[in-house]
């Protein structure tokens, strides 16, 4: 789905479902997006600021540039999602947030034997029950 550009302030989606979305640059000031989950969403330069993402799995996301101050993303999934150059402040929570590979500055890229060792050992082994 596109949703670029759509004025979302203090839309109430929580427990939605936005796999691969292009929310780039939408507004989503002070949304309720509990556990919503938006795996692979684009959300490049997205308004999220005071917005409630508790829960919220954004695996592989891109919050590039993303306004992230007062955002709540507190337990959410964060692994592999690249929030860099995102604008954060004091009010920004990533308390028990999971943030595997999270990638916050632009010219980090995970190490490659790391990431292949990571992803083997979470796939099951053959024969294993």
């Amino acid at each position: 789905a596109c949703l670029r550009k759509t004025p979302l302030t203090g839309a109430d989606l929580q427990q939605a479902t936005a796999n691969g979305a292009d929310l780039s640059h939408c507004d989503l000031r002070g949304a309720n997006l509990h556990r919503l989950v938006a795996r692979q969403a684009l959300m490049m330069r997205t308004d999220l600021a005071g917005a409630n993402l508790r829960g919220a799995d954004l695996l592989g996301a891109v919050l590039q540039k993303a306004k992230l101050q007062g955002t709540d993303l507190t337990g959410a999934n964060l692994s592999r999602t690249d929030v860099s150059l995102a604008q954060v402040d004091g009010g920004t929570s990533v308390d028990e947030a999971l943030m595997l590979d999270t990638r916050v500055d632009p010219r980090y890229q995970p190490p490659k034997a790391a990431t292949a060792a990571r992803a083997a050992k979470a796939e099951p082994q053959e024969g294993a029950p």
